[in-house]
């Protein structure tokens, strides 16, 4: 869920401290994601957000992945040394890869092992959709 709320609707703690730790990678008219608590101050009437982490959207993207998965058929034009090419850079991540491969015979799930578990900046998102196609490749949350 999104929500737009201006300074009068809330209070936040512990602001300063994560501006400091985190302004070296904090750009202006940038999306960002607060990790915390909020809640609705009786006194004051309006919100009070705690918060504990502050993260770009790429790197909230990650730290919120259960998995990237990858459909890929033996008729499509994704091949293993294409996928090893594309992913190979991002390598080091915290994100699992599954992927999901259908030949004439059947289909099967394959999990890539833990080191294959990658970063998930846009680039990498945007260059796998492009060679497999954009609804077979989507990040997973829940």
């Amino acid at each position: 869920m999104a929500s737009t709320m201006t300074s009068e609707m809330v209070n936040t703690d512990k602001v300063s401290e994560l501006y400091d730790a985190n302004r070296n990678w904090m750009r202006d008219d940038e999306l960002l994601v607060v990790s915390g608590k909020a809640e609705l101050d009786a006194y004051s009437g309006s919100m009070r957000v705690t918060a504990d982490e502050l993260y770009d959207f790429a790197s909230a993207r990650a730290a919120f992945a259960k998995r990237l998965d990858i459909h890929c058929s033996i008729d499509g034009t994704v091949r293993v040394p294409k996928l090893v090419e594309l992913l190979s850079p991002y390598r080091g991540g915290k994100c699992p890869i599954q992927l999901y491969y259908r030949n004439l015979i059947g289909s099967a799930p394959l999990r890539l092992g833990d080191d294959w578990q990658v970063t998930l900046p846009d680039e990498l998102l945007d260059a796998l959709r492009e060679q497999c196609g954009k609804d077979n490749v989507q990040v997973i949350y829940a």
